[in-house]
């Protein structure tokens, strides 16, 4: 079982990794051609519209797997990127597992309109005065919940010790993964209509936090 400081190191070198292959990815559409097509923003081109150094933009852009070439760049270098590509920073740093567990959100969304007793929940909650980050967190897991995403049940005894242990640790986990995701719209300023699908997606992307066991 890894310590948190290797896990969050772990988390650090994928994001690391992500977030250079999106700069690489934006910066491919990111200039205008003369034809009016999308052409690729070059590395200096990009650091003089960001406002960063171009040696800059090669290690981000570089992608090692060795621990020196992990690039770390601060919130103003995320965000002057971001900016200059035109794009919001959140989406700067998903990886491919999360926007997969975004679309399926979308996509269970989808399918859960077809349900009526969804169709009656999401009208609930639509009518609920969810106005704080705790109330919407609540509400996040029991859409989990509803979805079978997440059951609080104890592990059964009779299962080895060394699984009930694994299983319990992964549930707490997602869990938690849940109520923070839930908890992070700032609902007071979500239209009421936009509540349920977005706590839809928040419960289903929280369920599917990835772990570095």
């Amino acid at each position: 079982m890894p310590t948190n400081e290797e896990s969050s190191q772990a988390l650090l070198k994928a994001t690391s990794k992500t977030f250079g292959e999106s700069v690489l990815r934006a910066a491919l559409v990111a200039a205008d051609g003369e034809d009016g097509d999308p052409k690729k923003l070059t590395q200096h081109e990009l650091a003089k519209k960001a406002g960063v150094g171009r040696s800059t933009i090669a290690k981000y852009s570089a992608g090692g797997d060795d621990d020196k070439s992990v690039a770390n760049p601060d919130l103003l270098t995320i965000c002057r990127l971001a900016d200059a590509l035109n794009v919001p920073p959140a989406f700067m740093l998903m990886s491919a597992d999360d926007w997969n567990h975004l679309a399926q959100a979308a996509a269970y969304y989808a399918d859960a309109m077809k349900d009526e007793k969804f169709v009656t929940m999401s009208r609930e909650i639509a009518d609920s005065s969810v106005a704080n980050a705790k109330s919407s967190a609540l509400l996040g897991l029991n859409l989990a919940k509803k979805f079978k995403l997440h059951d609080d049940k104890p592990v059964d005894a009779d299962l080895k010790a060394r699984y009930a242990e694994q299983i319990t640790r992964q549930n707490k986990r997602v869990r938690g993964g849940i109520l923070a995701m839930s908890a992070l719209p700032p609902i007071g300023q979500v239209k009421k209509g936009q509540i349920a699908p977005l706590l839809t997606m928040c419960a289903i992307i929280g369920a599917q936090i990835k772990t570095f066991d």
